[in-house]
This record gives structure tokens, C-alpha cells and sequence, in this order.
């Protein structure tokens, strides 16, 4: 019961951002821009004191995370040649040993 309760405010609460961005989108001009950024900060607000409570992160949050390195680690890593060919040949023998141990 109590599981079915949290279904039903999740859901509200998805239905109630739903509505606040079709708002915005039938507004127009400066205030629309007005209306997003009211609509963003208090999402992010929203957001921020979810992460707080919560105790495992969210899928948004760990994709978010997973992107920065990505970014963060191809300005780290040396551009690669043509014919530089050593890193997959390493993965694709450390494929190979995992997928005969399987």
C-alpha cells in the first residue's frame, strides 16, 4: 500500500512537471524564458534535495557522471595515430580470456 502511495506522488509529480513545461511552451517571448528558468531552478532544487536524501545515486545523476569522465579523460589521453592499434588488440585479448572463462 504504502509502495502504491509513492507510485501515485512520483507520478503526480512527473504530471505536474509535464504540465509546467506545456505551460511554458504556450507562452511566448521573455516570459516563456521566465517561466523555464523558475521551472529549472526548482527542479534542480527538487534534484538536489532528492540527491541529499538518497542513498544510492540516480541513473541521471551516474549517466551525468559516466559523461564527465568521458570528456574528462579523452582531453587526457594522448590522440591516437593512425595505426595505433596496441589498445585494441589489448581489449580484444582481455575480451577473449573473459569470455573463455565464462
Amino acid at each position: 500500500l504504502c509502495q502504491t502511495c509513492m507510485l501515485e506522488e512520483d507520478f503526480d509529480a512527473v504530471l505536474n512537471e509535464f504540465d509546467g513545461v506545456m505551460a511554458d511552451f504556450s507562452c511566448t517571448g521573455q516570459y516563456r524564458q521566465c517561466q523555464y528558468q523558475a521551472h529549472l531552478d526548482q527542479v534542480k532544487r527538487m534534484s538536489a534535495s532528492e540527491d541529499r536524501h538518497s542513498v544510492n545515486s540516480s541513473p541521471a545523476n551516474s549517466l551525468n557522471c559516466s559523461v564527465e569522465k568521458l570528456n574528462s579523460t579523452a582531453t587526457e589521453m594522448p590522440k591516437a595515430k593512425l595505426g595505433d592499434t596496441q589498445d585494441l588488440e589489448d581489449f580484444i585479448a582481455n575480451l577473449d580470456k573473459t569470455l573463455e572463462g565464462m
